[in-house]
């Protein structure tokens, strides 16, 4: 046989007429419920079991004894006895092969049946499987269009958020600049202790409420630290810029003594010297005879001579100080002096001739000018002047003592 049931064609042209058509038509009966062409030895070593293998061979083995004893081997007999055996053969054949033939019918329909099970099965696992690749492909899309949503909406949220947060730092830029916290100011005046830390929490609230209320914000109760500090800046800067106009006019007002001390000390001698030999020095006339005129004043007299000298004296000492360094200086209460007569003679007639004897009465004095410490206000402050005078090699220091200034030499004629 070739294939399932199937005879090589040299092998149907031997058979006998009868044998090849009960052949063919149960072939045909079972090949109406088995399509044999699609079943092969595979097919049935596969879907049979070992005895139902063992039946179809059987079965076929009878089947191929049967068909081998109706081959035509000597061609058309006349004999009507050969003839008659021939159509034994084929009757036998056809009583011997009913059951295997049944036989294999059933096992090939199994074969049939069970090979189109295994390919219902293997293409609903292949179903199974394209359906779960399928599955997991829309998963994975599913998972990737969610993943493309939540990565777009995290983006986006992202983007608001930033969009917000600038918009923020822009509003709040926006009321810094127009709050205008002095910072700086700060640092510098706020210097006691918490104060800084405190006036930069109470700005950024200032500037809180400034974006919630705009131009009033000062009116609200937040900003009353923002307030105070800000109260205590300015007065602290005030009192700052008062004391530098002070110290200034201090300094411009020291500077201007200072020349006139200078100007001043330039007119007064800087040593004491002998009145007698100052008089010699002043008054060439030959009439000094060197005598002084002190021993022969009483003592009220030397007091009035003594006062009126002191008068005299300080009234053109006076002439010499300014009235801005008048208050820093000591005018001297008594003169060193001596007293000198020098003689001079007239002539008068009153009747008879006359010479009228007098003396001129010239004092030759000096006293001590001293200036004194002084202070003086320009503003709320008091300073200390006449420092400058006693100045150390970098900075000026303020000497409380007096100082003496120098010699003020005096000649007065009486």
């Amino acid at each position: 046989m070739a294939g399932i049931l199937s005879l090589k064609p040299e092998d149907g042209k031997r058979l006998y007429p009868e044998a090849l058509k009960w052949f063919k038509d149960h072939r045909a009966t079972i090949q109406r419920e088995v399509p044999l062409e699609e079943l092969s030895d595979d097919d049935l070593n596969t879907f049979l079991s070992d005895d139902e293998k063992r039946e179809f061979q059987t079965s076929m083995n009878e089947i191929a004894k049967g068909l081998a004893r109706c081959i035509n081997t000597g061609g058309v007999s006349p004999d009507l006895l050969a003839n008659i055996g021939i159509g034994l053969n084929s009757l036998q054949f056809q009583v011997d092969s009913l059951l295997p033939m049944h036989n294999i019918g059933l096992l090939l329909k199994k074969v049939y049946e069970r090979k189109r099970e295994e390919e219902r099965n293997q293409e609903e696992e292949r179903k199974r499987k394209v359906e779960e690749e399928q599955k997991k492909r829309d998963e994975e899309d599913k998972r990737s269009r969610e993943q493309a949503q939540a990565e777009k909406k995290r983006r986006e949220e992202e983007a608001e958020a930033e969009r917000r947060e600038k918009e923020e730092e822009e509003r709040w830029c926006a009321a810094r600049k127009a709050v205008n916290p002095p910072i700086d100011d700060a640092k510098r005046y706020l210097h006691k202790p918490g104060e800084y830390d405190k006036f930069i929490e109470a700005a950024r609230e200032a500037i809180e409420v400034y974006i919630e209320k705009s131009e009033d914000y000062l009116d609200d109760s937040r900003t009353f630290d923002y307030r105070t500090s800000l109260w205590k800046i300015n007065y602290r800067k005030e009192e700052e810029r008062q004391k530098t106009a002070a110290n200034f006019a201090a300094k411009e007002y020291n500077r201007e003594l200072n020349k006139e001390i200078v100007n001043l000390k330039s007119k007064l001698d800087p040593q004491r010297k002998n009145p007698s030999t100052y008089f010699q020095l002043k008054i060439k006339d030959k009439r000094h005879t060197g005598h002084k005129f002190d021993y022969v004043l009483s003592k009220e007299e030397e007091e009035n001579f003594d006062r009126t000298l002191v008068r005299i004296a300080n009234e053109r000492l006076k002439q010499l100080i300014p009235n801005s360094l008048s208050q820093f200086i000591d005018i001297p209460s008594q003169y060193y002096r001596i007293y000198f007569p020098l003689p001079s003679v007239s002539y008068s007639f009153a009747g008879v001739p006359c010479l009228d004897f007098a003396f001129d009465i010239f004092a030759a004095a000096y006293g001590e000018v001293w200036l004194k410490p002084g202070k003086k206000s320009f503003g709320d402050y008091e300073f200390h002047l006449l420092h400058f005078l006693c100045r150390s090699r970098r900075n000026y220091q303020v000497d409380q003592e007096y100082n003496l200034l120098g010699i003020y030499r005096e000649l007065i004629h009486q």
